[in-house]
């Protein structure tokens, strides 16, 4: 009956990690089932590797959100909330919710009453290192509540003005991931250029000038141009 069960969660779990991944912005490569001690299961965040336990699938039919965020010391937020990291390796990073989600204590949540929720993202953004800086513990710093409470907070009265500044440093922030998109897209296609043209795969034909003929022929375009140029002026 347990290779049942692990049998459906091999088919049932790829289609959840993806959605979830899609969500939240990353990507978990691999994953296991087994029978361990921890109550769901485990992660490693280093190698994007999750671990799921086992036992709590047979109850599934009878268990529900609720009951899993009772047992848990994790808590519900809904959409639009504020998050920031308060220790590890990713100390006062931030993010705002797309979904109702639930998180643990690593992470404070901030709501926005009133106020343009991107706004404050982006005020904390920029005084993130000087919050890291007030953080506290040697082995694993950590910003406490406190310090969360008292950060100072700047801002035009009119939310209008909030909301559209906001607009024009989220757009801005939407041309860079495509600039990067495109960037990463041009090193794969070098790399793959490189493994072709570096390992005799594919071969140049080379002119008399010691040139790729493709070359060659884009020079003669390019001069052709210059010298239509000079006789236009």
């Amino acid at each position: 009956m347990k290779e049942w069960y692990r049998t459906e969660l091999k088919d049932i779990l790829p289609q959840i990690i993806d959605r979830w991944c899609e969500l939240v912005g990353t990507d978990i490569p691999t994953f296991e089932i087994m029978t361990i001690p921890q109550r769901w299961g485990s992660c490693n965040k280093g190698k994007k590797h999750i671990v799921f336990n086992l036992e709590p699938a047979k109850n599934s039919c009878q268990a529900s959100p609720k009951s899993g965020l009772k047992n848990s010391s994790a808590k519900l937020f809904p959409k639009v909330t504020l998050l920031m990291a308060m220790y590890g390796a990713t100390i006062g990073k931030l993010g705002i919710l797309n979904v109702n989600a639930a998180t643990n204590k690593a992470c404070c949540a901030i709501f926005c009453n009133l106020i343009d929720v991107k706004f404050v993202f982006y005020y904390l953004l920029l005084n993130r290192t000087s919050i890291i800086e007030k953080c506290y513990g040697a082995g694993q710093p950590n910003i406490s509540q406190s310090i969360v409470n008292y950060i100072d907070l700047f801002l035009p009265s009119a939310l209008s003005e909030q909301t559209a500044i906001a607009e024009i440093l989220s757009n801005v922030d939407s041309e860079i991931a495509e600039l990067e998109a495109k960037r990463a897209k041009y090193k794969q296609v070098k790399q793959g250029m490189m493994q072709q043209l570096l390992t005799g795969k594919i071969r140049l034909l080379v002119s008399k000038l010691g040139l790729p003929i493709a070359m060659r022929q884009l020079m003669e375009r390019t001069n052709q141009r210059h010298m239509l140029c000079l006789k236009v002026v």
